[in-house]
């Protein structure tokens, strides 16, 4: 038995390899790729500090005709909180003195939009409703109770429009564009970033950004640093930060968004 076995073997290792080679060669048979893997939701989370304000914002985009990196329609939820100060002179006893306030403020928006890819460049566009509370009391040792020249207090309700922009170069570089504006106390918010790619995961650039309402306008320049990978990204900035002015002091940032 054992010596039949013996010439059977080297059959059977050439059969095997026959068919290897046929399998390989025949134009019927193909490899089956696993399909790339779809996206239908980002969320993102972060944190924002400079000078005398710090706020931290979330929110989910949803896609709602397929891949969220394909073009298609929107559906987007945020909302965000933050605390502030500042001071103001005022007449006492025919001398000025200054009044510190302090300012919490919170607010949500719902928009739909689309997005939708222009060669190298990707434009999403957003509308909807918004909705802004801002708190202030003054602190100290002042005398007012109130900041009668502060417009932004209370509760606003508006819509909103925002705007925002990718431009791949060449794959080594990208210039990104974010704008936004609502009725809501005439909130505005508006930057640039201009990125090299070190590698294909991560990147570095420049930022410089201008955002404000009816009483403020504010603005910073800087740096950052953004690391992605298929299902995401993690993106840090830092620099200088001032009003119409001066140069109030440093800013930094912190933000992460997650593809699922």
């Amino acid at each position: 038995m054992w010596r039949r076995l013996w010439h059977v073997c080297p059959l059977v290792a050439a059969c095997a390899l026959a068919n290897r080679d046929a399998l390989a060669t025949e134009p019927w048979v193909t490899v089956v790729e696993a399909a790339p893997r779809e996206f239908y939701y980002e969320a993102w989370a972060g944190g924002d500090g400079s000078g005398r304000s710090a706020s931290v914002y979330g929110g989910m985009t949803s896609s709602l005709s397929g891949d969220i990196r394909a073009d298609g329609f929107r559906l987007r939820s945020s909302g965000g909180f933050g605390t502030y100060a500042y001071s103001r002179p005022y007449a006492v006893a025919n001398s000025k003195a200054l009044q510190e306030f302090a300012g919490t403020m919170w607010s949500t928006d719902l928009l739909v939009g689309y997005q939708m890819a222009i060669g190298p460049w990707i434009v999403k566009a957003f509308a909807g409703g918004s909705q802004e509370t801002h708190v202030v009391r003054p602190r100290g040792n002042g005398r007012l109770v109130f900041d009668d020249e502060n417009a932004v207090q209370g509760e606003r309700l508006g819509y909103k429009a925002a705007l925002e922009t990718w431009l791949n170069v060449d794959n080594i570089a990208f210039v990104q564009t974010d704008l936004s504006w609502s009725s809501a106390f005439a909130a505005y918010s508006s930057r640039v970033r201009a990125g090299y790619r070190l590698n294909p995961a991560l990147s570095t650039g420049l930022e410089a950004a201008v955002h404000g309402n009816s009483n403020h306008d504010a603005g910073r320049a800087g740096g950052f640093v953004r690391f992605e990978w298929t299902g995401g990204e993690i993106s840090a900035s830092a620099g200088a930060a001032g009003d119409t002015r001066d140069i109030t002091g440093a800013y930094g940032s912190l933000g992460v968004m997650i593809r699922f």
